[in-house]
């Protein structure tokens, strides 16, 4: 057993497929530069807003277009808005919408898929032909589209993100769906 900080972690045994992964992964230097840079990222989105002293939204904390100071790391905006305090807010709110929008295009693409694949037939042929027309339009206009629909506001915009990345979602799990359907122990 491997210990870190007082938690007794099971040893990876070796050859195992964590193991390689592990092992691949560390020799990837990129990989290892871009997961500890989202580490740092959504470290500072959790713990930056008990870090920093100013409401994102706040007029007048300080001086226009001040330069970085001990008040005000990043500076302050034309308004006198502390900048930080915004870079924080601002990467909350796009952790929030990127791992709502997976949730959602993933409930909506995957069971869709497994329904078109798994039965076939007229209820393949429906699902699938509505996600080809869906298909047919960009992601990002798609979305548009919706919040032009629905207006505007956080949840339609990761509802409607969330639908466009449903999309090939269904495809892939309908792909999967076939193939494992004609197995034989299926």
């Amino acid at each position: 057993m491997t210990t870190i900080v007082g938690r007794a972690l099971p040893d990876i045994r070796e050859g195992s497929q964590l193991d390689l992964f592990v092992k691949r992964f560390r020799r990837n230097r990129l990989a290892v530069v871009g997961f500890i840079i989202s580490v740092v990222y959504i470290g500072v989105s959790l713990v930056g807003p008990f870090l920093t002293p100013y409401d994102p939204g706040q007029v007048g904390v300080g001086p226009n277009l001040a330069p970085p100071s001990a008040d005000h790391w990043f500076g302050t905006d034309p308004f006198g808005r502390d900048i930080l305090s915004r870079v924080v807010k601002g990467g909350q709110i796009s952790l929030l919408v990127g791992f709502t929008v997976v949730v959602v295009a993933c409930g909506v693409g995957i069971p869709a898929g497994l329904v078109a694949g798994y039965y076939r037939g007229i209820l393949d042929r429906i699902i699938m032909r509505t996600v080809e027309v869906v298909y047919i339009f960009p992601s990002i206009l798609l979305a548009l589209i919706v919040i032009a629909i629905l207006g505007a506001g956080l949840d339609r915009v990761i509802f409607a993100l969330g639908l466009a990345y449903a999309v090939p979602m269904a495809r892939i799990t309908r792909g999967s769906a076939l193939g494992v359907r004609e197995e034989e122990f299926v």
